[in-house]
């Protein structure tokens, strides 16, 4: 990712410049995942992400990279297997995600049965959301809820991690 400088002009005409300052929490790594989840142990909070806003406060905008595979362990076929419904949304307090919500997302999927092979859903999870920052100690949350999600049925996060570009 490069550097790109932020100009804006003044009312008499002068130029400011505002480097963007750039913060990423480290990445959760793995091969077999950074989190599992099931409809017997939801997911909450997915990635949190801890830092200080400069003095005078701006806008930032925050991302969250990362991918999810769900499968379906259930060889049974029908309305009722296999299905996995979740919300996402990058949040800044306890508050339960809303996919329509900034930074909102909701992933909805009928998984095949399991009939001797393990079949998965691939699902990107990035998304961002702009936000004006006071100064201080700033905290988001990637948070995660389940709609539905069947019996039999799990999910793996993998190289979840989040970032802030900050604008001051």
């Amino acid at each position: 990712m490069c550097a790109a400088t932020v100009v804006a002009v003044c009312a008499f005409g002068s130029v400011v410049r505002a480097d963007p300052k750039i913060v990423t929490s480290p990445p959760c790594m793995g091969t077999s995942g950074c989190l599992r989840f099931s409809p017997t142990n939801p997911p909450n909070v997915i990635a949190e992400f801890v830092f200080n806003a400069p003095k005078g406060g701006g806008t930032a905008q925050v991302s969250v990279d990362g991918v999810m595979q769900c499968v379906n362990l259930n060889g049974s076929t029908g309305a009722n297997f296999g299905v996995v419904d979740l919300l996402a949304q990058i949040v800044r307090d306890n508050s339960a995600p809303n996919p329509s919500g900034l930074g909102g997302q909701h992933f909805a999927m009928r998984i095949p049965p399991a009939g001797g092979t393990e079949y998965s859903i691939p699902v990107n999870l990035a998304t961002r959301r702009v936000v004006k920052l006071d100064a201080g100690k700033q905290k988001f949350r990637y948070k995660m809820a389940i709609q539905r999600m069947d019996e039999a049925t799990y999910c793996d996060v993998f190289n979840i991690y989040m970032s802030v570009v900050f604008v001051p």
